[in-house]
């Protein structure tokens, strides 16, 4: 992968967020030998210095321009967040296309992450580079984009882009990818296990917190008797309230401010319960399993808290305006009447998002495709090795292992039979995977497993999508591939559906075109 350019922003509007996750899945396609740089727009409270000074990354930065012209804005009225962009779309096109030729030449990928833009600017961009990347949370408009990914958690969320993006697309749906940066994996592996009791709490509503939620909340905890408790108050580089949160730090013994810390990870594994928003950091929280009291700061983050607290893995209040300091007293002392319940949130957060999410979006936008050959008898011995892992057989249907003598005659038996295709997965020559096709007629039945040492890398989908291509090639009789998917294996659930997968009355379908 030689180059990679981002097209994000942020603002007193926009927040950090989408700048954030960019950064931590820049960092992660740098440590794959990427050239990376950003593109962003110098509106107030951007992060341009900080991307550059702290990141290391080179940004192309765009003028402001709140007078830019009225006709722009009308052919933008369709996109609710167009005044995000304080500058046509057309306009906005024209500048990133300059940036791009003058200063990066042709990039393996342009990654798209701003509410303000979509399939149009997006068809203006694509002869600049190889592949282009958006992500999105809101579903909202259409894409012309090679890869998708909306990390967030929504009902419904195989089918939220149907009508979207192109048939090609690769879907990266869901908080297993959630671009965390590597510290929260870090914490993850020497996390504690949590009684339900709550001594420490933390407050931290993202970046910007531009209405000041967070002094909100400091008043509902320190109206809580409880001179035990510690509270550790998280301000970001940007918030615009940092010197009134700071006075109110400054009279209370037992809360304590970090402004912009650098161990952000460290200081939600330490607590016992959050108050925060709904956004990125709520991906945070479930990485380390902390049970959060959740408030929805934007639009984009009502659906997130809706199917989180639905699922029992948080408490939403509601919408910043409509939430009171009594209300966030209340949900606390509830919870600190309920242990039980507290043990429980946590462990369901956990089991969410595992930090390797980044990873798993690198590895969708590796130029390295993954190649598929036929099994031979050969690979015997290998295969058996794979097949019996207990991590593999974990989910079969029979999941005890079997002797090599059964494994030989059943391999010789699957390669003699031509309704039969049982295929291998490379990347760059190593083996990552194995998908067996039992066909009849214009249908097939599909199973998969990955190569134990490759797991937690998303290739499961990759794998999937390499097995479309390959039976429109050799099995062109083939209309429609049928998978049976045992519920309790989640990562496997997760790439038949970014692999375009549709389940069907407890089976997963796949329409081959």
């Amino acid at each position: 992968m030689s180059g990679v350019v981002f097209r994000t922003d942020a603002s007193t509007v926009i927040g950090t967020g989408h700048v954030m996750r960019c950064l931590t899945l820049a960092a992660k396609l740098k440590e794959s030998g990427a050239q990376v740089a950003f593109v962003c727009r110098e509106h107030a409270g951007h992060l341009c210095d900080m991307i550059e000074d702290r990141w290391g990354f080179a940004v192309y930065r765009l003028p402001r321009d709140p007078n830019h012209d009225k006709q722009s804005r009308r052919s933008d009225a369709d996109l609710a967040h167009a005044g995000w962009l304080d500058s046509g779309r057309e306009n906005d096109a024209a500048e990133t296309t300059a940036a791009i030729s003058t200063q990066f030449k042709y990039p393996d990928w342009l990654v798209v992450d701003h509410y303000a833009l979509d399939a149009r600017w997006e068809a203006a961009l694509r002869p600049l580079t190889r592949n282009l990347m958006v992500i999105d949370d809101l579903a909202d408009r259409h894409h012309d984009c090679d890869v998708l990914l909306d990390q967030n958690l929504h009902r419904n969320i195989a089918k939220r882009y149907d009508d979207l993006v192109p048939a090609h697309c690769c879907r990266l749906l869901g908080p297993q990818y959630a671009l965390l940066r590597p510290e929260f994996q870090i914490a993850r592996k020497k996390l504690r296990v949590r009684d339900g009791t709550v001594r420490q709490v933390l407050i931290f509503f993202g970046g910007m917190d531009a209405h000041n939620e967070t002094s909100k909340a400091i008043e509902a905890i320190t109206s809580i008797n409880r001179p035990d408790l510690t509270v550790d108050v998280i301000v970001g580089a940007t918030n615009p309230n940092l010197e009134n949160i700071r006075s109110i730090c400054a009279r209370l013994a037992h809360v304590r401010l970090h402004h912009n810390p650098g161990n952000i990870a460290e200081l939600i594994a330490n607590a016992d319960l959050s108050i925060g928003a709904a956004g990125a950091t709520a991906w945070e929280r479930c990485c380390l399993g902390l049970p959060s009291i959740m408030i929805s700061l934007a639009m984009n983050q009502e659906s997130i808290a809706h199917a989180l607290a639905d699922d029992g893995l948080a408490i939403y209040l509601g919408k910043r305006a409509a939430v009171t300091a009594g209300m966030i007293t209340a949900a606390v002392e509830e919870l600190m009447r309920n242990p039980d319940r507290m043990k429980a949130m946590g462990r369901a957060c956990a089991e969410l998002t595992d930090g390797n999410g980044a990873k798993r979006v690198a590895c969708a936008l590796d130029s390295h495709p993954i190649v598929l050959r036929p099994a031979q008898i050969g690979d015997c011995d290998s295969l058996y090795q794979w097949r019996n892992a207990e991590e593999t057989r974990r989910y079969f249907h029979h999941p005890e292992p079997i002797s090599i003598e059964t494994h030989r005659d059943w391999l010789t038996s699957v390669l003699r039979n031509k309704s039969r295709s049982l295929l291998i997965g490379q990347r760059n020559g190593e083996p990552v995977g194995v998908l067996r096709y039992d066909c009849a007629r214009t249908q097939c039945a599909v199973s998969i497993y990955l190569v134990p040492s490759q797991r937690g890398h998303g290739y499961g989908s990759r794998l999937l999508c390499a097995g479309h291509e390959w039976l429109r090639q050799n099995r062109q009789n083939i209309r429609q591939v049928r998978a049976e998917v045992v519920k309790a294996n989640r990562a496997s659930v997760g790439a038949f559906l970014q692999a375009g997968y549709v389940k069907d009355d407890g089976v997963f379908v796949k329409q081959i075109a």
